[in-house]
């Protein structure tokens, strides 16, 4: 994922910086959000958040809570550019909640990026070469098999809890905090490890911009 975009240039533009060096760093992802790597990164970023879901409960911690942080800043930052993009032209209008039921359409049937099924292959090389399908993440209450089989498809569907369009910016953060939160099942937040708490809270704040 860090080949393919500067960590740093996504700090500056979440404010981390102040208000000038978020405007500069935006007349640069803004840019970048069309390429194909902008594509590959978010790729990336929803693998990494998948590999995060299969971690043992109360395991996440330190290097690995900053991996679903930096993940999720790099999917949050890409929905902001295409919400700026589509404010600006007014086409592809961004969605404003988690979606429901997918209309069978291939351009609207949702195509996970944090999924590890080989069987999305040929969707995913399509939205990274050609911006094709709709990019969607999962937000869920707790984890499952990332790599779900046939035998256990029925399972996994009733613990997903809502499906996050990539472009809703809000709901990419709920999906991280939904991880951080769900790695330790049956803790209250505020008696959470410090540094979870202090992520969740940072990604609600982005959130509600």
């Amino acid at each position: 994922m860090n080949l393919h975009v500067s960590l740093d240039t996504i700090a500056r533009f979440s404010g981390k910086y102040g208000e000038e060096e978020a405007r500069n760093a935006y007349t640069h992802l803004q840019p970048w959000s069309q390429t194909k790597a902008a594509r590959t990164a978010v790729w990336h970023g929803g693998q990494l958040l998948c590999a995060a879901r299969r971690i043992p409960p109360f395991q996440i911690r330190g290097q690995d809570a900053f991996m679903v942080y930096h993940a999720t800043m790099v999917l949050w930052a890409y929905s902001m550019m295409m919400k700026a993009r589509a404010r600006r032209t007014g086409t592809a209008t961004p969605i404003r909640g988690p979606s429901e039921a997918a209309i069978p359409n291939s351009s609207t049937e949702p195509l996970f990026l944090d999924d590890l099924s080989f069987k999305t292959q040929h969707g995913i090389d399509a939205f990274i070469l050609m911006n094709a399908g709709r990019p969607c993440l999962h937000i869920m209450s707790h984890f499952r098999n990332c790599a779900a089989t046939t035998d256990n498809t029925r399972q996994s569907s009733v613990r997903t809890q809502a499906i996050c369009d990539l472009r809703s910016p809000s709901h990419i953060m709920k999906a991280g905090v939904a991880l951080l939160e769900a790695a330790h099942p049956g803790v209250e937040r505020r008696n959470g490890p410090p540094l979870l708490r202090a992520l969740c809270g940072l990604m609600e704040e982005l959130g509600s911009l």
